[in-house]
């Protein structure tokens, strides 16, 4: 189960991040609005790998 789940994270990443950098590069994106969510993003990762190991595989 684990294993689907970082595949499918590790798509979102790809397909979020060449979105991200095709709009930086073509001037349109909003940093104001990219900045927060992806430090938001990047806290709630790391909230998730210090839960992760409480948390037992079936409950995940």
């Amino acid at each position: 189960m684990k294993s689907i789940v970082a595949t499918s994270l590790g798509v979102l990443a790809i397909v979020s991040a060449g979105g991200a950098f095709i709009s930086l590069a073509s001037g349109t994106l909003n940093t104001s609005i990219a900045i927060p969510f992806s430090i938001g993003s990047l806290i709630g990762l790391l909230i998730g790998k210090v839960l992760e190991r409480k948390i037992s595989g079936p409950r995940v």
